[in-house]
């Protein structure tokens, strides 16, 4: 409890994040605040959301103590919900520095934050990347194999490879 007070009062001076109006995402699409964000599917093994979280007073309330976690993953039952955007924020220091957030309204006792670009390479947002729609965790090394085959045959560029395994691999 001691150190979470501590975090409380020092976090203003390492987290700084400012309001953007809106933010063009890596899925091509350029979010505003108050648009609707359509959720997809948890990406966590049970299938909770790991890129979107419980913020806010009350988000206690989603600790699962079962899991032994701290973590405020947003619980299955929110896929295929919409959520409205009431904030995006940039972070400017700390370890999320140049993280784009989306405090978010999931009709629920408290709001959650999207961490977008995360949200989207795993489809817990959609429309989510290309590799993302085809990849869960069980069928990277799949994917891989088909992208070192499209490699070979000269479908894609050695770059291209590289990247695409890269976020396979993250």
């Amino acid at each position: 409890m001691k150190l979470l007070l501590t975090l409380f009062f020092l976090s203003p001076l390492w987290l700084k994040a400012e309001d953007l109006p809106l933010y063009k995402a890596t899925n091509g699409v350029t979010y505003h605040v108050g648009d609707t964000l359509k959720l997809g599917r948890g990406s966590a093994d049970d299938g909770t959301f790991h890129y979107i979280n419980a913020g806010g007073i009350v988000a206690w309330q989603f600790i699962d103590p079962r899991r032994n976690r701290k973590q405020l993953n947003a619980p299955r039952t929110y896929a295929s919900n919409n959520a409205i955007i009431k904030k995006i924020k940039v972070s400017h220091g700390g370890p999320d520095a140049n993280r784009v957030t989306f405090v978010v309204d999931l009709q629920a006792p408290t709001n959650f934050n999207v961490y977008i670009e995360d949200a989207i390479g795993t489809c817990e947002v959609v429309p989510c990347s290309k590799t993302a729609a085809l990849t869960s965790e069980s069928d990277k090394l799949d994917q891989i194999k088909k992208l070192k085959a499209l490699l070979d045959s000269g479908a894609i560029t050695k770059e291209e490879y590289e990247a695409e395994k890269k976020k396979l691999l993250n």
